[in-house]
């Protein structure tokens, strides 16, 4: 197996050192200035998942932190992590209702930044009404 170091972008082979006293997998060693550097299948895998994580478009990564900031804002009331509602009519209303206002509060903010960015632009003559901006 041929291992390439990140840092320097060296290849190496890699040699396949068996298992350790406490482990049930395969080691493998390269020789390094201060003696050998083992690792095992799992870091492999690791490094691989680490280059396609870079790999993905930066807009990913934000659709996954509106999905993570959505999760939070319909968890956040809950104390404890229990609703105070009971019954499984009653919670699934509970959860359509709040996530309906998390989504209707959202579209709210779209709509505001939307309409500060017109109004800079100029395109809005400051004397007329809009009535989707609210100026």
């Amino acid at each position: 197996m041929i291992v390439t170091d990140t840092q320097t972008g060296k290849s190496t082979q890699a040699v396949l050192a068996g298992k350790s006293k406490r482990s049930k997998q395969n080691r493998w060693r390269i020789p390094t200035e201060k003696g050998y550097y083992y690792f095992s299948e799992e870091a492999i895998v690791a490094s691989m998942l680490r280059k396609k994580i870079k790999e993905r478009p930066q807009e990913e990564f934000h659709k996954r932190n509106n999905v993570e900031a959505t999760i939070f804002q319909y968890s956040y009331p809950l104390r404890n992590n229990k609703s105070k509602y009971r019954g499984l009519i009653k919670q699934q209303m509970w959860t359509y209702c709040r996530c309906l206002w998390i989504n209707l509060v959202r579209i709210i903010n779209f709509i505001k930044q939307i309409c500060q960015r017109t109004s800079k632009a100029g395109y809005f003559p400051v004397h007329q009404h809009n009535s989707l901006c609210g100026s």
